[in-house]
């Protein structure tokens, strides 16, 4: 796959999951960790190591929220 269409992927995965979370609804953050698992084929494809960086940041947050979501249901 082209990296110019990854990320178109990528763009709209993020957008749908920001989108889903301001509805308050549990799928964005599942989207939202998906997401981060295409961000690491993305990051290791270009050899662009330093975005692990963010991608580790963003996946502990997913983590947080969904942890203190679901116990709160």
């Amino acid at each position: 796959m082209a990296t110019n269409t990854f990320s178109y992927i990528l763009s709209a995965f993020s957008l749908i999951s920001l989108w889903l979370m301001g509805n308050k609804s549990i799928w964005g953050i599942r989207v939202g960790l998906l997401n981060q698992v295409l961000w690491i084929v993305y990051a290791l494809m270009l050899k662009q190591y330093g975005l692990l960086i963010g991608v580790f940041a963003y996946t502990i947050i997913h983590i947080r929220n969904l942890e203190k979501w679901t116990s709160e249901e």
